[in-house]
């Protein structure tokens, strides 16, 4: 679709990374005492409405740890949190419960002991057995630094205790600019027209609806618009005598009749 209308990349793409990023004030501010936080020794659970883009703040965290050099463990969802970790890691499955614990202790402490604590980034909502597990994991202690940071989104009403950072809804204005900043970030600034970005953000619920909407206005554009194609034909397609007689007895049968008077 996009490649159709001449973009780099999808502008509207659900994992935002180097030039797709855009953050409000506010949302820098969450960032920055969120990575305070960490830096601290201390977990973090990102709390806030649905659409305030609490994931993708998530996935900035993280991806700035490990270019600070904090080893990073993403554990996705999963009934079994010890599980998941243990196929996050690249092990073999765990025949037990107890096994998988031991793996990933022993691969936390393994990591912890190389290049200090674990940022343990859970993606989702983790359930109370997978908070159940992240405390238990925030509580191994050596010398009395943490073994494991964890950071994951919540309402902070359960889970280890950690730095509780909100993270603010989006204005109408804040929802303009984030996707003026995309469509530019892909070079088509002005491939959407103007109301058309007006009223995504007017009706947009959060950021991951603008994207949602944001995708549908591109559809319309490629179906609509002048197609740019990646692999033109190297000839043009003219269609046969026979076959542009047959198009035009199609248009005709399909114009309204006229009335009469």
């Amino acid at each position: 679709m996009w490649q159709g209308l001449g973009l780099r990349r999808d502008p509207f793409a659900a994992a935002a990374d180097g030039g797709l990023f855009w953050e409000t004030p506010e949302r820098e501010a969450a960032r920055s005492r969120a990575a305070e936080a960490l830096g601290c020794g201390r977990g973090v659970v990102l709390v806030g409405p649905e659409g305030s883009g609490r994931d993708t703040l998530l996935a900035r965290i993280a991806d700035e740890a490990l270019g600070r050099g904090i080893p990073v463990l993403w554990v996705a969802p999963s009934p079994d949190f010890l599980a998941s970790a243990v196929e996050a890691m690249g092990a073999e499955p765990p025949a037990t419960a107890d096994e998988a614990a031991r793996v990933v202790y022993e691969a936390v402490l393994e990591r912890f002991v190389e290049r200090g604590a674990v940022l343990v980034a859970v993606e989702g909502r983790p359930d109370a057995g997978a908070l159940a597990e992240l405390e238990a994991l925030a509580a191994l202690r050596v010398a009395g630094q943490p073994l494991a940071l964890p950071l994951w989104v919540g309402d902070g009403s359960a889970g280890p205790p950690a730095e509780i950072v909100p993270v603010p809804r989006p204005s109408q204005e804040d929802l303009r600019a984030f996707l003026f900043h995309r469509l530019a970030a892909v070079g088509g600034p002005d491939l959407v027209p103007l109301p058309w970005i007006d009223r995504i953000a007017a009706h947009a619920g959060g950021f991951g609806d603008a994207l949602r909407l944001g995708r549908q206005a591109l559809r319309a554009l490629a179906f609509g618009g002048e197609v740019q194609e990646a692999n033109p034909p190297a000839e043009p397609v003219v269609l046969d005598p026979g076959s542009v007689d047959e198009v035009e007895e199609l248009l005709s049968a399909l114009q309204p009749e006229e009335s009469g008077p």
